[in-house]
């Protein structure tokens, strides 16, 4: 009886602890979701465009090798991050909008996702977002 009940206190407490790991987990995640965020800004008022969903968030790092190969380019990022569970960020362009963000700790695109969105001003500014106005899905 003893040792079933330490188990259970065990297993609650690393379920109570599990809690606020994961929301630093996010907030790391929201955070390097708006340093790519701006360099995909950057990119866009360099070359008029976003990279394409194939060209990917590497285009921030290394000139683009596929089509369209943008006539002004810089290298924005030193490199790209992973997000806090150590996995590569989820990038697509559609419709001249993009899309950033992390599966989260499943690794799966489901609701625990961390996702960047643009804030109502930056949807209609051609300007980059601003980092201390960012809002994030958990």
């Amino acid at each position: 009886m003893k040792k079933a009940t330490l188990l259970i206190g065990l297993m609650l407490t690393s379920i109570v602890c599990a809690g606020p790991e994961e929301d630093v987990y996010k907030a790391k995640a929201a955070a390097e979701l708006t340093q790519i965020a701006v360099a995909l800004q950057k990119y866009k008022q360099l070359a008029g465009m976003y990279p394409t969903t194939i060209q990917g968030l590497q285009a921030l790092v290394e000139r683009p090798k596929l089509q369209p190969i943008p006539r002004r380019w810089m290298k924005l990022l030193a490199k790209i991050p992973r997000d806090p569970w150590g996995r590569v960020y989820r990038y697509k362009v559609d419709e001249g909008k993009f899309s950033v963000w992390s599966t989260g700790p499943d690794e799966q695109d489901d609701d625990d996702d961390v996702h960047y969105k643009r804030t109502k001003t930056e949807q209609t500014s051609t300007q980059p977002p601003d980092p201390l106005r960012v809002e994030f899905s958990p």
